[in-house]
């Protein structure tokens, strides 16, 4: 779920039962550093997704989850 959601095989933590699924932000930070300019638009959604997720877990509702967020 998370390789078709960000475009890539994060190595995500839990997922478990009862747990959820996260990446670290330094993944994050590093597959928004490296958004190609002319990318096919399901892969521009993609980078975009990691944007977004970069933004909300070290911007906007950052907390101590050992530089981690849930996707």
């Amino acid at each position: 779920m998370v390789e078709d959601i960000l475009g890539a095989r994060p190595n995500p933590r839990g997922g478990g039962k009862n747990e959820y699924v996260a990446v670290t932000l330094s993944w994050l930070r590093d597959r928004v550093r490296h958004t190609p300019a002319h990318a096919p638009e399901d892969k521009l959604r993609q980078f975009a997704r990691c944007y977004i997720l970069l933004m909300i877990g070290c911007w906007l509702f950052p907390d101590k989850s050992d530089n981690m967020v849930s996707v």
